[in-house]
């Protein structure tokens, strides 16, 4: 059982990882077209800390719980694409969206490893010190 959902997890953090890989060179080519170098450098960028983060995840076996990883594809989705690409820095409040949706423990290291290791009671190799899991 605990296989199975072990395999959705990493799948579904493939499928988001993807997606947002796909936006975000979208993202790149149309910046590129709107002769914006400096957002087309930084599309590059985030595309390059992507995939660094999933070799990583793939090659030591995903030291970092599926669903963080997925967390912080969604995070990076919202910031760079939306925010950056798409002008949502433009909108009123877009900005204290993202720090409210990072502060809440959803796109933090210490509130998203220690969620999964309470709601499943497993300890994880990834720990901060301010997690507060038994």
């Amino acid at each position: 059982m605990k296989s199975m959902q072990n395999r959705r997890a990493v799948a579904v953090e493939r499928i988001v990882y993807w997606s947002v890989q796909a936006s975000l060179l979208a993202g790149i080519i149309y910046m590129y077209s709107q002769d914006n170098g400096t957002k087309v450098f930084m599309g590059f960028l985030t595309v390059a800390v992507m995939a660094a983060i999933a070799l990583v995840q793939r090659h030591l076996h995903y030291p970092l719980p599926s669903i963080f990883a997925g967390i912080v594809y969604v995070f990076v989705f919202f910031s760079v694409v939306v925010g950056t690409f798409g002008g949502g820095y433009r909108i009123d409040h877009f900005d204290d969206f993202l720090h409210i949706f990072r502060a809440s423990g959803s796109a933090t290291p210490a509130g998203s490893s220690c969620d999964v290791c309470c709601a499943t009671g497993e300890r994880h190799i990834f720990r901060t010190p301010l997690s507060h899991c038994t």
